[in-house]
């Protein structure tokens, strides 16, 4: 018998797909499906456009507040964090603190909400772990030396903004898991810090101009610059405000620029990383900061040294004359044509006090002898300058920093991290990982990383309401590079392990 048949013989019909009747959209139907959109776009463009004539920085800020939380709750939390490191190089002072502060309390706080809400991992492990719990620790343990209400409710600010910084570095590791998100991150690094140099380079023309008001000012001339028949010596610090950070913000990111533009394959997008590698360098010059003039070189050696295998001496060589010939030519282009000073010659009249610059030899001694009045403990995560007769330098080195705030402690827990992202760099020599791109992305961490040391030898970037974020940006770089890497030389040795495999 026929099992398609019943009993009584008659044939069933086999279920189909059930098909929804076609009813053709009515004109009040897409009115309500479209309005929306449509005045989102209208109120969006007239506010853009508003914003262009006359731009004022409350909207500014109220515009991108909306959009960034937009987003956390509608797209990926890779993109809010492609966002706020569009963003953080342009923070501006609220009631509470820095907008960096604030965003990156709100997302990682968002994050916890989604993660809780699908029941997925809030963070993934690294090798730091450990050594930042440990320097969290003397950051709880340093404020047994605090006194006051003032140094107090100072270092919670302090704090907070470490906290926020380890929520960035985590939300990085967390959502840079994969080769292509790493590379838009690099992208996303650049296109903000060239977005910095452009307003480096407006000031090295226009010396105190405004860009956006209340926001993005350029009011002053960073105690440099003379007046004569025309203001001479300036040396620039752009958005940020600061000729120190701008230069090291410029020297860590321009070999990551260059190597993208080796990287490219369309003309326009090569074209257009190499006219942001040269706007980078000009700003860099503008700068006239010798430190960072000397940590890009000693960077752009040790990358010629990692590249050694893959690139021949003649090569080298040959790259080495052209930023020889492209320093000169644009250190003699900014003197002659803008108002900034020249890095080269400051260069040349560099005196030390035996193995000590002679600019550092009143802040870094008197810093290091008094950090050793709390040598374990520190002193407590504010640094005080003070006033009048208790009025003392800032230390303009990020190790005696953390030596005199958190005390050996705290210095020791950031060696230790340092230590451990130096052996995630050194994965760029492992077989299946050299020669490839994850491999020279981590040749171009281990160059950031060694220019970013050398830096905290000569200011301390722990004071500023941006670097921070940019150092702990590195780090999460270079977690993220090295979780792909392992996770890559993992799959490597399961496919060697294969029965027949080569």
């Amino acid at each position: 018998m026929n099992s398609s048949q019943p009993q009584g013989g008659r044939r069933l019909a086999s279920p189909g797909p059930k098909r929804r009747p076609f009813r053709l959209a009515t004109p009040v139907k897409l009115a309500l499906r479209w309005a929306p959109l449509v005045v989102l776009i209208v109120v969006g463009a007239y506010v853009a456009a508003q914003q262009v004539v006359s731009p004022e920085r409350r909207v500014v800020k109220l515009s991108v507040a909306l959009g960034l939380v937009a987003m956390m709750f509608r797209f990926g939390m890779i993109w809010s964090v492609l966002l706020f490191t569009a963003l953080f190089p342009f923070p501006s002072g609220i009631s509470i603190g820095s907008t960096n502060d604030v965003l990156m309390t709100l997302i990682p706080l968002i994050w916890a909400v989604r993660a809780s809400a699908a029941k997925t991992p809030m963070w993934t492990p690294t090798r730091c772990d450990w050594p930042i719990a440990l320097f969290m620790f003397s950051y709880v343990v340093s404020l047994f030396s605090v006194s006051t209400t003032f140094h107090l409710l100072n270092s919670l600010r302090v704090i907070w903004r470490q906290i926020a910084c380890l929520a960035y570095f985590y939300l990085i590791v967390r959502f840079v898991d994969s080769e292509d998100k790493l590379m838009h991150l690099f992208y996303v690094v650049c296109a903000s810090a060239a977005l910095v140099m452009v307003t480096a380079l407006i000031e090295a023309f226009f010396p105190g101009r405004t860009i956006i008001p209340g926001w993005i000012n350029l009011p002053h001339l960073q105690g440099q610059g003379r007046l004569a028949f025309r203001i001479k010596g300036v040396r620039v610090g752009g958005a940020v405000g600061s000729h120190a950070l701008l230069s090291d913000y410029a020297s860590n990111t321009l070999p990551v620029m260059v190597y993208l533009f080796f990287r490219a394959r369309n003309p326009l997008t090569k074209l257009s990383w190499a006219g942001v590698s040269v706007l980078t360098l000009l700003a860099m010059l503008s700068s006239g900061n010798r430190g960072a003039f000397i940590g890009l070189a000693v960077g752009l050696m040790v990358l010629a040294y990692l590249l050694r295998r893959q690139v021949s001496p003649w090569r080298i060589g040959v790259a080495a004359l052209l930023v020889v010939v492209a320093i000169g030519v644009s250190e003699n282009f900014l003197t002659s044509h803008t108002y900034s000073t020249s890095v080269i010659q400051r260069l040349l009249g560099t005196r030390f006090e035996g193995v000590v610059p002679h600019n550092r030899e009143h802040t870094w001694v008197p810093a290091l002898k008094k950090s050793f009045h709390h040598f374990f403990m520190g002193h407590g995560p504010y640094y005080d300058i003070g006033t009048g007769l208790s009025y003392q330098l800032w230390p303009h080195n990020g190790y005696i920093f953390y030596l005199y705030t958190l005390g050996i402690l705290g210095l020791a827990a950031f060696l230790w991290i340092l230590w451990r992202l130096f052996g995630e760099l050194r994965l760029n020599s492992r077989r299946g990982i050299e020669g490839t791109n994850l491999g020279n992305v981590l040749k171009l961490l281990m160059v950031w990383f060694v220019i970013s040391a050398l830096g905290q030898l000569r200011t301390d970037h722990q004071r500023d309401d941006i670097y921070p974020f940019l150092i702990w940006l590195q780090f999460g770089l270079i977690a993220a590079a090295g979780q792909i890497a392992r996770k890559r030389i993992g799959e490597m040795g399961r496919v060697e392990e294969l029965p027949g495999a080569d």
